[in-house]
Parts: C-alpha cells; sequence; structure tokens
C-alpha cells in the first residue's frame, strides 16, 4: 500500500477546498473507511478539528454537528425524551465500541443497508448542511439520491423537525449486535387509540428506502380497530434482497408481520 497522506484542516474553509477535488477521503469516525478498505484512497482529510460536535435541541427544531457520534446523541436526548424516535433506533445500533465511533455525518454519508439512524432523519423531514463541491442545505432524501451531491462534499450538520411522538424502531437480526437485514422506524403523534400524526419508513429494501405514505394516509385519523380489517400487503409495495439473514420473499414476511406489531402497541398506547 502506498504512503497515504494525512491533512488536519481546522476551519470548515480548508477543508471545503480540501475535499472538493473528490480524490481525498473525509475520515470523521473512520468505520467506513475500515470496512472500504484503503486500497485505493492515497489521501485523508480528518475533520475531527472542525468545529461540527455540537447538538442543540429546541422545542420544533433538532441541529446535530456531522461529527457527534451515536452515543453523542443518545446522551442528548435520552434525559429529556426517553421515547424520541433516535433514542429508540440508536440505542440498540452496533456495538457499544462503534456507538462511540460512529458519526452523524459519516453515518449518513456512507448509507449502508443497515443503517439505523438513516429511517428516523426521514421521518423528521431532515436537511444536510453541506460544504466542498457542492455548498448548501439540501433535503435528506436528495442527498440520498443524487451522487453528485455526495461526490467531493461534507456534511456538516444536520437539521430535523422536532415535534411531540412517540417512536417505535425494529431491526431485523440474528444477534443483537448483528446489522440488521432492514429496518421499520414509526413516529406517531400521542393520541389514545387514534392514529395521529402517523410516519414510517422501511430502510434495506431494494429502493434502499421507502416511506410508506399510503398506510399512512389510509391509517391517520383513525381508531386502533382498523387494523382488524387491515390487509398489509395493500399498503406495502416493498421488496428485499436476498441476504444472508434470509431469502427476499422471508424478509419480506418478517417485515409484514413487524410492521403490524409495531402499528397495534402504537395503537394500544404501548409505545
Amino acid at each position: 500500500m502506498e504512503q497515504l497522506n494525512w491533512y488536519y484542516p481546522e476551519d470548515l474553509n480548508e477543508a471545503a477546498r480540501l475535499v472538493s477535488d473528490g480524490d481525498k477521503a473525509p475520515h470523521s469516525g473512520g468505520t467506513a473507511l475500515i470496512r472500504k478498505g484503503f486500497r485505493k484512497i492515497k489521501s485523508i482529510v480528518d475533520l475531527s478539528r472542525l468545529p461540527m460536535h455540537d447538538i442543540e435541541v429546541q422545542r420544533d427544531r433538532i441541529e446535530i454537528g456531522a461529527m457527534c457520534s451515536y452515543d453523542d446523541i443518545i446522551r442528548a436526548f435520552r434525559s429529556v425524551d426517553p421515547g424520541h424516535v433516535l433514542v429508540q433506533s440508536l440505542k440498540n445500533s452496533a456495538s457499544t465500541p462503534l456507538r462511540n465511533r460512529i458519526t452523524a455525518g459519516g453515518s449518513v454519508a456512507a448509507f449502508p443497508a443497515w443503517s439505523d439512524f438513516v429511517g428516523p432523519l426521514l421521518l423528521l423531514d431532515a436537511k444536510v448542511d453541506l460544504i466542498g463541491r457542492e455548498t448548501g442545505t439540501f433535503p435528506l432524501s436528495n442527498y440520498l439520491n443524487r451522487r453528485e451531491l455526495r461526490a467531493g462534499s461534507i456534511i456538516t450538520r444536520i437539521l430535523t423537525e422536532n415535534f411531540p411522538h412517540k417512536g417505535l424502531h425494529y431491526r431485523e437480526t440474528r444477534t443483537h449486535v448483528d446489522y440488521p437485514a432492514f429496518t421499520i422506524t414509526l413516529t406517531a403523534a400521542p393520541a389514545d387509540g387514534v392514529f395521529k400524526g402517523l410516519r414510517v419508513v422501511v430502510v434495506g429494501n431494494k429502493e434502499r428506502f421507502r416511506r410508506l405514505t399510503e398506510l399512512e394516509a389510509a391509517l391517520n385519523g383513525k381508531t386502533g380497530s382498523i387494523l382488524d380489517s387491515l390487509n398489509i400487503d395493500d399498503f406495502f409495495p416493498v421488496d428485499f434482497p436476498d441476504r444472508k439473514h434470509g431469502s427476499g420473499e422471508y424478509l419480506g414476511h418478517v417485515a409484514r408481520i413487524a410492521l403490524m406489531d409495531m402499528l397495534k402497541m402504537i395503537a394500544g398506547g404501548q409505545a
């Protein structure tokens, strides 16, 4: 392996200049670099000295610095809102050492199929602040779907809505610290026995992610009794690839069962 060149920018302008040509790999927590390997990497831009380590939680919005770890996010919310969907999704993600290393920006930029972070962010209508070849604020869904936004740019901050909700997150795994084959994330406004403000997203399917907007429209404003006659197949247009966890057909069957269980928990006020 050739010798690696390391850069340690201390301000955002310098970092933007370094990454904009696209031939230097950004380094935050390091987990994505380890997974991809170093064979094709000649230069690395270390982001640890940049001002991207803060989390700000307001009544109606959240700002997460790109260098914040999963554990930082859990700690920021656990004491004030333990039922927040970000706590529910990240508290069982990976192992404790990895939760201390995986960063918010790196996790979104890499977006592995087993992500526990992207689903909740999509439900919170997240946006990302970028610097580099592309500079500005972009909806997360656009960032994930447009390669030109990711090449030669780095995330500095993640911005989301914040609103009262119950959050549920399902991970299809073989062991506690296993990568999930897929995740299902759900948020709903507190309401006794009635679906209100329901949002549902699946991550890890063939499309990478899918918001179940038709299901949301069918259930919002209805009482939990509607689940007795609901045919979930009519509202689950999601296909999965074959994985080590099982065939795509099997995973689809498991996902439908898990989703129905989650909806029943919300309807019964158990979330």
